[in-house]
């Protein structure tokens, strides 16, 4: 895979000359500056799409609760608005002439120098991978992750920076992993028979996998906060696989769900 790291942050320092870190990126004011003219949040199977039409790009994105799959989708759909023009303007045809030769002259000038090396890399990897790499940084740039995951020992830490920057939790963590730092998310759920079985599992690979059911020992410890809400431990929890092979974790629990954080500087034990 062709290299993409430096441009697409130099493309979005264009983007946001001002930004400063710890503040989520203004996904609205980011919009109308590229010259999208409206975003319609539907219900719908497509997570979003772009329509060119005479006027310009409206951004349609399905409505959902979870704000950071919404701004994920509206971050992925403006690169396809900056990119779009010059490396996938089919679906531009209902636009007029001077409108696309104006839109393609304002994506060559916020790519600069970068247009040669990011032409190479939608060659091997496609459109849809450099919007997806835009978006990305967009939301939740590399250099913030690398500083932030120096930081996060607890789960706390992971829902509070996720909550500033209003990206998932999942995303935060996939970040994390991307700059090095090695961090695993684990979803729980507290089965019938008072059991719990890991639900979810988000990078990096643990030998951990969704299915798997917590030891009899772990899923008791677990099974003493079921009745409470929002309560954070530091737990060592094994599976019924491998019960002799423990992970320190940092969990909340909520009622018969529970998170679990893998950090490396996660290391307290609290098995009371």
């Amino acid at each position: 895979m062709k290299s993409i790291v430096m441009p697409i942050r130099r493309i979005v320092g264009r983007l946001l000359p001002e930004r400063t870190h710890a503040l989520a990126c203004d996904l609205d004011k980011l919009r109308h500056h590229i010259g999208v003219i409206d975003v319609l949040y539907r219900q719908q199977r497509m997570h979003g799409y772009t329509v060119w039409g005479a006027r310009g790009p409206v951004i349609q994105v399905q409505y959902t609760r979870v704000s950071g799959r919404r701004r994920m989708t509206l971050a992925h759909e403006c690169a396809h608005v900056l990119f779009d023009p010059l490396f996938n303007f089919e679906g531009l045809a209902d636009t007029s002439t001077s409108l696309l030769q104006a839109r393609q002259a304002y994506s060559r000038n916020i790519m600069g120098r970068d247009l040669e090396q990011i032409a190479d890399y939608v060659s091997t990897e496609g459109v849809e991978r450099l919007c997806d790499q835009l978006a990305f940084e967009l939301l939740y740039p590399i250099q913030w992750a690398s500083v932030d995951g120096t930081h996060v020992t607890t789960i706390d830490d992971v829902m509070r920076l996720s909550h500033n920057y209003n990206i998932s939790l999942s995303f935060f963590i996939s970040r994390l992993n991307d700059a090095g730092l090695r961090t695993s998310l684990i979803k729980l759920t507290q089965c019938v028979d008072g059991g719990w079985v890991v639900t979810d599992s988000i990078a990096p690979p643990h030998g951990w996998r969704v299915g798997h059911l917590l030891s009899h020992q772990s899923s008791s410890i677990l099974g003493s906060y079921a009745g409470s809400r929002f309560i954070v431990s530091t737990l060592a929890i094994s599976t019924m696989s491998d019960p002799t092979r423990t992970m320190t974790v940092s969990m909340s629990h909520n009622g018969h769900n529970a998170i679990a954080l893998r950090a490396k500087k996660v290391d307290a034990v609290d098995v009371t």
